[in-house]
């Protein structure tokens, strides 16, 4: 299951400005001893979003886990405004309070 979030970017997490307009994803990943996948993911909430330090070996028995494909494939330079190809992990599975830091979701639950 996956759910798309909408929201601002942050430069920084003293940043309350306005923003850009910014896209990212959430993605259900049931508990481990769920092997046929039929359960339907429960509402986001701070239970629910993946604790800082786990991964998909499901520490956390069940959980959303916040992904950013845009901000993890690279960056765009500030002169050419041309994309520049650099995978950043930190994007993927991210933990909520390191994406609360630069990511502004315009949806409460997130």
């Amino acid at each position: 299951h996956v759910r798309c979030i909408n929201g601002k970017a942050a430069h920084s997490p003293y940043d309350d400005g306005p923003g850009h307009r910014h896209g990212w994803n959430a993605v259900w990943v049931p508990p481990h001893n769920d092997n046929t996948n039929t359960v339907d993911p429960p509402e986001p909430t701070l239970a629910t979003l993946s604790p800082v330090g786990t991964t998909g070996d499901k520490q956390c028995g069940g959980c959303w886990y916040l992904i950013d494909a845009c901000w993890g494939a690279g960056t765009t330079d500030k002169k050419s405004y041309e994309f520049q190809w650099k995978f950043n992990r930190s994007y993927f599975c991210t933990p909520p309070e390191l994406n609360m830091l630069d990511h502004r979701p315009t949806q409460p639950e997130w």
